[in-house]
């Protein structure tokens, strides 16, 4: 996948989000519900009640077998899939990311339990929802915090300037460096061009 897709960078506009998962169909969902006792049989319930309810619990049962407790149901831009079983996405993909032994396991587990044919290969998606909002959030709030905490080492180093006054010509005591207090300067600014690194938690 492009980098530009995955590495957000500061004052510049998001790209489009994207998540790497299998495609499956409604008859998958509704086949695996019903297997597994997730399908509603309520007569109350229309059929877009039964598959909100259905996916929840499917999603759920999915993170217990796989152990990923970021496994979503997501809704993509594809005429042959509505949902796939997403594995992670383009913005928090360095700090999920798997190795990738791991990812191969995983993608292979859940098609293995979802009962999918072998030639459902994963891919990377367009979701529908066209950005991590909260995510989106994380990361200003997260610029500001560094921002406000480089202008503060840049205070602290010009405040640390000594100055050494010439030794005295008499037989008093030697006075001490004199240490200047300079206020930052008002066009001091920070490198909001730079891509901030993602850290695993």
């Amino acid at each position: 996948m492009p980098e530009e897709y995955y590495r957000l960078k500061v004052n510049r506009s998001p790209p489009r989000l994207l998540w790497l998962g299998i495609g499956i169909t409604r008859s998958d969902l509704v086949l695996y519900a019903k297997k597994h006792g997730f399908w509603p049989e309520d007569e109350d319930f229309d059929l877009n009640d039964k598959l909100m309810w259905a996916e929840v619990y499917v999603t759920k049962r999915l993170r217990e077998v796989t152990t990923w407790k970021h496994l979503e149901l997501r809704c993509p831009w594809s005429l042959e899939y509505p949902r796939i079983v997403g594995v992670y996405s383009s913005y928090r993909m360095l700090e999920w990311l798997l190795e990738p032994n791991h990812e191969l396991w995983l993608l292979r587990k859940i098609r293995k339990e979802l009962g999918l044919p072998k030639d459902r290969k994963p891919m990377w998606y367009f979701d529908q929802e066209e950005y991590d909002h909260e995510y989106l959030e994380l990361f200003s709030r997260r610029h500001k915090e560094i921002a406000i905490e480089q202008k503060a080492q840049v205070a602290a180093a010009m405040c640390n300037i000594t100055v050494a006054r010439p030794e005295p010509q008499t037989d008093q005591a030697p006075m001490q460096p004199l240490r200047i207090h300079q206020p930052l300067p008002l066009n001091t600014t920070t490198t909001n061009d730079q891509p901030m690194a993602i850290v695993r938690p």
